[in-house]
């Protein structure tokens, strides 16, 4: 009974912190400053030309911003501004959006609510604060194999503390759905023995953002390196999952204008008609931008990096207990590969690597006991 009660509090206690963080977010969404591509993306789905889609994104952003947001937003009084050039030439708008069109899976759902009646911004926002509620309960569930409730609600509370999860609930962005579909995935395959629902939201989850298409061949090299280790019986699903991932990522970023191009963009400056320019990038090149963004850290990357290193010095013979904590460790030096590909360390492209590393720190740390293992006999008292 008293388990019972302490779980029963403990799940109602996460139920009322993730209802306010989602009521906050919707009360006060988060103008980011890719507001008006996605905008641009949702609105280009009907619009017959880049001139339709440029006007009705601009009459979404002036309904629902203030005018200081606004002109912010279309960098009014900068004239060399990526946003001004986006507000103001609609062949430079057409062009910037094909570096938002490969997250199909956010933008048609955006799209969907759109034409039930809600304004582009309205409709993003809600995907946003939706999908991470959703991801907060699924970091709470994966959380179930420790022992105590009161610990699963602080490693809960700590992991979306330190990733910064209120904060992507208020945004418009695409990454709490693309991280909702890849923990959901992971801890389905890792977690609840359930391989083929969880891989098909790994392969789902490329159309939310392609480069996740990472965690399914990731998922598919762990399985097959650990086969001496865990019973690989998804191992042959898996394989079939990274290529129709795969397939997907090639689908998504048909449009795209290529690594390079991408980094350019980013990291090095703004192309008023990205189409039509050339951005060459050497490997010296490319080397000057790692050094200098590869200190630009967060906290979060800070945290996953001492927590690793512990991990290593002192529990190294408990990595190996189960297969979501080995591959929750493995997420790391995932996190340093994807930013040497693309040198950005934001926090929201890691919150679903480094929400399953913290997770399955706290099983090492502190663990469960194994499925099917008697629990403790009481000793017998003295007569």
């Amino acid at each position: 009974m008293r388990s019972y009660r302490s779980r029963s509090w403990a799940a109602i206690l996460v139920a009322l912190v993730i209802a306010a963080s989602m009521a906050g977010a919707l009360s006060w969404p988060r103008q980011d400053f890719d507001l008006m591509a996605y905008v641009g993306v949702v609105r280009r789905y009907d619009a017959s030309s880049d001139e339709e889609a440029l006007s009705l994104t601009l009459a979404d952003l002036r309904r629902e911003l203030t005018p200081e947001r606004f002109a912010w937003m279309t960098g009014q009084g900068h004239p060399d501004s990526y946003a001004h050039a986006m507000a103001s030439d609609a062949r430079s708008f057409g062009q910037q959006l094909r570096w938002f069109q490969g997250r199909p899976l956010f933008t048609r759902a955006a799209w969907a609510l759109v034409r039930g009646g809600l304004t582009a911004p309205r409709a993003l926002h809600l995907i946003s604060a939706l999908s991470s509620a959703l991801l907060a309960a699924v970091f709470f569930m994966c959380t179930a194999a420790l022992r105590r409730s009161w610990l699963r609600v602080a490693v809960w509370l700590g992991t979306c503390s330190v990733l910064d999860l209120a904060s992507l609930a208020a945004s418009p962005l695409a990454d709490p759905l693309s991280a909702l579909l890849v923990v959901s995935g992971l801890g389905l395959v890792l977690l609840w023995e359930r391989p083929l629902p969880g891989l098909s939201l790994l392969v789902a989850s490329v159309a939310a953002r392609p480069d996740n298409v990472m965690y399914a061949l990731a998922l598919s090299a762990f399985l097959l390196g650990s086969r001496p280790i865990f019973a690989a019986r998804a191992l042959g699903p898996s394989a079939g999952a990274s290529a129709a991932a795969l397939v997907v990522w090639r689908w998504v970023d048909r449009e795209s204008y290529g690594w390079a191009k991408l980094v350019h963009f980013r990291r090095v400056g703004l192309e008023r008609y990205p189409a039509e320019a050339l951005m060459p990038l050497s490997l010296a090149h490319y080397g000057r931008v790692l050094r200098a963004w590869a200190l630009e850290v967060y906290t979060c990357e800070v945290v996953a990096a001492l927590l690793w290193v512990l991990l290593l010095a002192r529990f190294r013979s408990r990595l190996l207990s189960r297969p979501f904590v080995a591959f929750g460790v493995c997420m790391v030096p995932l996190s340093l590969a994807r930013f040497l590909l693309f040198p950005d360390w934001h926090s929201r492209f890691f919150v679903a690597p480094l929400g399953i590393f913290f997770i399955a720190a706290a099983m090492v740390i502190s663990p469960a006991p194994t499925r099917g293992s008697s629990p403790p006999t009481r000793r017998a008292s003295r007569p």
